[in-house]
């Protein structure tokens, strides 16, 4: 068995939301690839790993009331890998 060199990983999270945020942001750290959608709309891709978080604002995207989508996917040619995501309200 030898160590794996590359990977794609997808992860999805369903979030709920009790009312409108006013002026949402990505807070996000991340190695490798990344592709970033929420509500099935992409809102962040990057192919070089960041020194650290990024905040990305989510200015027009359909953040709603209720229940949203968030998917990620990671891809790495090599090494370990990490991410961290949240979105926060500036």
């Amino acid at each position: 068995m030898g160590e794996r060199s590359e990977y794609d990983l997808w992860l999805r999270k369903v979030f709920s939301l009790k009312g409108k945020v006013e002026n949402p942001s990505l807070f996000v750290r991340f190695s490798g690839n990344v592709e970033i959608w929420i509500n099935n709309e992409q809102v962040y891709t990057n192919d070089k790993t960041p020194e650290d978080y990024l905040t990305i604002p989510l200015k027009g995207i359909n953040l709603r009331k209720g229940n949203n989508t968030i998917a990620v996917h990671l891809k790495k040619d090599s090494g370990l890998s990490y991410y961290d995501l949240g979105i926060i309200e500036i």
